[in-house]
């Protein structure tokens, strides 16, 4: 297991039943992040009206970012052992879904391949990440991410995007209590305090098994009692019932990535995704709020119009502009920002 560089934060282990979960605290609350960006509309637009927009990770470049584990075999046994509990209500699906008494494993299968196998993505639209890393100094970041160093890189404070995480769950709030999503759940404000976290780098992913049995016992009586159900207002039920482990659940699914992506020295800002509330299930961008950035860097490659024009943003937002180099260390190059001076 990999974190990413920084000496901000501590990290402890969390024994919960068969799984460990691991606590992140943060130890300081103002440090500099930056966000590589390479230069189109999109990203220009942003900087100019100071927005910070998170990403859906099915947009992500990493196919398999935010997927999980758990095992069939139990979950099945599990499903299994719930329905020839109810034999009225076993025979009530059998005989919905065509099926005769001697198919219930087949019944089974359908269950879990309709309600649980496409979670090993878990919800992977349910949250947008807007990410960042430590380090401005990376050469791999700056050709992947700002597009072979002709971008540019944002640094914000800790502090400032935290709170700016915090002011969009509030948001997310009003939200869900203004729409009839709700479907008569109880439900009372949840905010996460510490919405920005580093990226632990593990190549072992996070086992959700009892999770997802937790969440066929809800389909199943909902069916039971109504004969149909909500896979979105089950989640927040479930959610509910669980405070305490989903404060720990959701940064240990959304910020793991394997260790081949530890060069990245990654922290995530966790949000979540109110498109599909708004009627916009297929945007993959949430606009997560207004925030000023301290400092641009330039990439060493960009074109002397972007360069120019970025500068003049800049200047009228008062920032410190930086240009990277390459400068010669020993035998082998690194890049070092340049501060640009003005009259």
């Amino acid at each position: 297991m990999k974190i990413a560089k920084n000496s901000c934060y501590s990290i402890k282990k969390i024994k919960n039943g068969n799984y460990t979960d691991l606590h992140v605290s943060i130890l300081y609350d103002s440090f500099p992040l930056y966000r590589y960006r390479p230069i189109n509309k999109y990203t220009i637009e942003q900087f100019i009206n100071d927005e910070l927009f998170a990403t859906v990770p099915v947009a992500f470049n990493d196919p398999y970012d935010a997927t999980v584990r758990f095992v069939a075999r139990e979950i099945k046994n599990h499903i299994k052992t719930k329905l020839t509990a109810n034999i009225d209500f076993l025979n009530s699906l059998l005989k919905k879904n065509k099926l005769k008494r001697n198919q219930i494993n087949k019944l089974v299968d359908f269950i879990y391949e309709r309600d649980i196998s496409p979670n090993i993505y878990f919800g992977n639209s349910t949250f947008a990440l807007a990410c960042f890393s430590t380090d401005i100094n990376q050469e791999i970041m700056w050709a992947h991410y700002a597009n072979l160093a002709t971008g540019f890189a944002l640094e914000y404070d800790y502090k400032e995007l935290n709170d700016l995480g915090i002011q969009h769950q509030h948001m997310m709030n009003k939200i869900i209590k203004s729409t009839d999503f709700l479907d008569g759940i109880n439900y009372e404000e949840e905010i996460f305090e510490t919405p920005l976290l580093p990226v632990i780098y593990d190549n072992e992913k996070y086992n959700v098994s009892e999770l997802c049995n937790q969440y066929i016992d809800l389909v199943l009586d909902y069916l039971e009692k109504n004969g149909e159900y909500n896979p979105l207002s089950v989640s927040l039920e479930m959610s509910l019932e669980n405070k305490d482990r989903f404060i720990l659940l959701i940064p240990n699914v959304y910020c793991r990535k394997k260790t081949q992506w530890s060069y990245e020295n990654e922290w995530r800002l966790i949000c979540y995704n109110y498109n599909p509330l708004l009627w916009q299930a297929n945007n993959y961008y949430v606009n997560v709020g207004s925030i000023v950035p301290k400092s641009i860097f330039l990439g060493e490659k960009i074109s002397e119009y972007d360069k120019n024009a970025l500068i003049n943003i800049a200047k009228s937002k008062g920032l410190n502009v930086y240009i990277m180099k390459t400068v010669m260390r020993g035998k082998t190059i690194k890049l070092k920002p340049e501060k640009i001076e003005f009259d």
